[in-house]
């Protein structure tokens, strides 16, 4: 696998932000245009992602519970 230039994540991430920002409406994730990471690395990337929102989601509970 060829080494990935943090110029190109950079690059990635600011795209893939740009992205969303123009598409606010949907909820669905194109990782399609992040040519510089591995399918792993998107999977990766998805369940931290995920991971993150159910522990927002946790925390929202608990503070409605007090």
């Amino acid at each position: 696998m060829d080494k990935i230039k943090i110029q190109d994540i950079k690059d990635d991430v600011e795209l893939f932000s740009k992205n969303q920002k123009d598409d606010k409406e949907s909820k669905e994730i194109d990782l399609s245009n992040l040519p510089h990471f591995s399918e792993k690395q998107k999977i990766d990337a998805l369940n931290n992602l995920i991971e993150s929102e159910i522990v927002n989601v946790g925390q929202i509970i608990e503070n409605i519970k007090k």
